[in-house]
Formats: C-alpha cells, structure tokens, sequence
C-alpha cells in the first residue's frame, strides 16, 4: 500500500507541470522584474517546474527533482509569499509549506517502488551478471581484433619494408 500511496503524489506533482506553462508565456517576464527578480530567471524556472514536474509524475531522476522543485519552493514562501503572511486566502505560503514538506519527504524516501527509476534499476541489477558477461566478450572481441589486426598490419609493414 505505501507503493500505491508514493506513487499517486507522484502523479499529484503534475501541478508544477501545469503552473510551469504559465511560465513560459513572455509576460511573465515583466511579473518577475516586478518582484525583483531579472528576466532571464523565466525560462530557468519554467524549465525547471516543467521538466521536474515531469521527472516526480514519471519517477525518474526524483531526488534531484524534488531538490529543484524545494528550491523554488523557498524562493516562493520567503521572496514572495513572506509578507502575505501564513493563509492561503490572504495569498500566503501555506500551500508552498505543503509542497516543501511533500517534496523534503521524496527527497528522503526516494521515488518508491512504482517508479521507472526503480524499475530499471531491479532490471539492471537482475541482468546485472549478463550485461557484465556481454561487456566483456565484447571488448575482448575488440582487444583480440585488435591484436589481430596489429599482428596483420605488422607483418605487411614488415613486409613492404624488406621486398
């Protein structure tokens, strides 16, 4: 039940995907400067919330997901929200206080079994014995190649040299 559990506020994170197309519209530019912020700050932060919103709805690269997405969560509680004080209804920054506390939480717990990162790595680690096999018979296809055709083009060199 935990699995089921992480992984549907996994798919609850598509809200950053959602805010971050608002972000990309170049109005947002002047928003920014009227907050203090420089407008080249847009298309980082929308980038951002995008492909983290992407990364914690799928379960790939979560942590460092959710890294980003506490740091823009902080920049909003403490840059913007601050002064409005803790309420939602007064614009303040209880909503981004959940989503902190939610995103800290993945950060430490992972992206749960029901997770392509998990996925791919039970994968890899089954096959793990098989794809050490397979790299090593390749590249002592390659080593032994070589040798041959070391060996080859050796003995034309010596060859051309001596006739």
């Amino acid at each position: 039940m935990h699995d089921v559990t992480h992984w549907e506020s996994g798919q609850q994170w598509g809200i950053f995907i959602v805010h971050s197309l608002k972000k990309f519209d170049p109005s947002w530019q002047e928003w920014l400067m009227s907050i203090g912020l420089p407008p080249e700050m847009q298309l980082p932060i929308a980038l951002a919330e995008l492909i983290g919103g992407i990364c914690l709805v799928v379960g790939v690269l979560t942590r460092v997901a959710a890294s980003i997405m506490a740091v823009i969560l902080l920049g909003a509680i403490f840059h913007i929200r601050w002064e409005n004080g803790f309420f939602v209804s007064d614009g303040g920054w209880e909503w981004d206080l959940i989503m902190l506390a939610a995103v800290l939480t993945i950060i430490v717990a992972g992206p749960g079994r029901i997770s392509i990162s998990h996925v791919a790595k039970r994968y890899l680690d089954s096959y793990s014995d098989y794809f050490i096999f397979l790299f090593n018979s390749v590249m002592n296809f390659f080593i032994l190649g070589f040798g041959i055709m070391h060996h080859m083009l050796y003995h034309v060199h010596h060859q051309n040299h001596q006739g």
